[in-house]
């Protein structure tokens, strides 16, 4: 079991768990479902156990995982934020020692990687994104799908301004608490799998989900994602 919040400095006693563990190529940004109650594409049990709040992790798995995500040749990354969701998967944020750049991992310990298996020893990266101006606000680089052999799953990472307390994502009926940690958010979660034509049908367009925002005040707002995607200048 894992022994400490991610949402908090890493740290607490370490259990001795070893596993496999893959980190697995994002691809590009597809559709997001909004109709109907959830139904997780794949019966992989990584997903089967997935948690819509972050469950804790060791310093162990956190050093581990930052590790494993940490393969940028000629730069230095540090975890910001190492997450897990259920027993099998978790998710790494690290950022570059001079800020301008961000890799995303999402890994699992499961073993072995079926057959169908792609993108081994790839990972979401790009430019880091800066904070956001307002102080009730965030800011994002998209909502990234990552279509691995346990199903589609999206990613979304960023910063937070000092007033913000929690985010939520509301992704068509799935519901996903966001780790909040040092002015930085990380959240995954599994794409829904409509078994009716019509929901089938609706599974198109930009993944857009509403993201809650709730400030330190104890007030809330809701808006799309795409509202806090963050653009170069």
């Amino acid at each position: 079991m894992f022994a400490q919040v991610t949402a908090t400095s890493p740290g607490g006693p370490v259990g001795k768990r070893r596993h496999r563990t893959r980190y697995l190529l994002a691809a590009a940004i597809a559709a997001l479902g909004t109709v109907l109650a959830p139904v997780f594409g794949g019966s992989n049990a990584a997903i089967a156990d997935w948690t819509s709040k972050p469950r804790p992790v060791t310093q162990e798995e956190w050093t581990y995982w930052e590790k494993q995500c940490n393969t940028w040749p000629d730069q230095q990354f540090e975890a910001r934020i190492v997450e897990a969701r259920g027993e099998h998967f978790g998710m790494a944020y690290l950022v570059s020692s001079d800020g301008l750049r961000e890799v995303t991992c999402l890994l699992t310990d499961e073993t072995p990687l079926p057959a169908n298996y792609d993108g081994s020893g790839q990972q979401i990266n790009g430019y880091a994104v800066k904070e956001p101006a307002a102080a009730d606000a965030l800011t994002s680089s998209t909502v990234m799908k990552v279509d691995l052999f346990a199903g589609v799953q999206y990613v979304a990472t960023g910063r937070v301004g000092d007033d913000v307390a929690a985010i939520s994502f509301d992704a068509g009926g799935v519901y996903a608490e966001a780790t909040l940690k040092d002015g930085y958010f990380a959240a995954w979660w599994p794409e829904r799998r409509p078994k009716t034509l019509l929901g089938q049908l609706a599974e198109s367009g930009m993944p857009n989900p509403d993201v809650k925002i709730t400030l330190k005040d104890g007030t809330s707002r809701i808006q799309p994602i795409q509202d806090f995607y963050f653009r170069r200048q």
